[in-house]
């Protein structure tokens, strides 16, 4: 989980919740969907940057001198 920029806490929260079997099943599948939920949110904000520089650099290349 740490690999997927998950917080220490809910890394923690985690590990607490798999120590307790299967009766925490629901509540980790919470936890990593909430997580892949924060994960895609930032992913689309930076893919909108990506979308406005790649849109900035392309009017760079239209202007005379290139």
């Amino acid at each position: 989980l740490k690999e997927t920029g998950m917080p220490l806490s809910d890394i923690l929260r985690y590990a607490e919740l798999r120590a307790c079997g299967t009766v925490s099943h629901f509540e980790r599948q919470h936890l990593l969907e909430e997580h892949r939920k924060q994960l895609k949110a930032h992913l689309d904000v930076q893919l909108n940057h990506l979308k406005a520089l790649d849109t900035k650099i392309e009017w760079y290349k239209t202007q005379d001198g290139h």
